[in-house]
């Protein structure tokens, strides 16, 4: 299907500009960290931690939907969480009280209660015997775990 193709692409595209504002952010950089919350050189602000938000709690909003996802949701989540983290790790703490209070917790929540079903059917040739989760959805647990800390 080309919808598919497109909506593909352009998820490719989205895991691109997120890798890149990560890199942004990392070591700590102070002035991106405060530019991801508001660009006030701009005409239009754009809350990008409230953008990264919403996105994972559309993907991921419940158990069910959390039962559901294929790779590609599960891998864009597990990119919107590593930006999240690099754009809260100090020094400036604006970012971590505007998420602390935005539903992602209450939202994370419930995605880490779910069993991620359709994930666990496709199988994982690394998961390890005593581990049912794959290696994506670990990697994503992983993620949400250093959001929260």
């Amino acid at each position: 299907c080309d919808n598919l193709a497109v909506f593909s692409e352009n998820v490719r595209s989205l895991k691109e500009a997120l890798c890149f504002l990560q890199l942004l952010c990392e070591g700590h950089n102070q002035p991106v960290q405060r530019y991801v919350f508001l660009q006030i050189d701009n005409s239009l602000s754009v809350n990008m931690l409230e953008k990264l938000k919403d996105l994972v709690l559309k993907i991921c909003k419940n158990e069910v939907a959390a039962d559901v996802c294929d790779e590609e949701d599960v891998d864009v989540m597990t990119t919107c969480f590593e930006v999240l983290v690099e754009t809260t790790t100090r020094p400036d703490p604006r970012n971590q009280l505007f998420l602390s209070t935005s539903g992602i917790v209450e939202g994370v929540m419930k995605m880490m209660q779910s069993r991620f079903v359709l994930l666990r059917h496709l199988g994982d040739e690394d998961r390890e015997p005593l581990n049912c989760f794959p290696s994506l959805v670990r990697r994503l647990k992983g993620q949400v775990t250093l959001l929260l800390l």
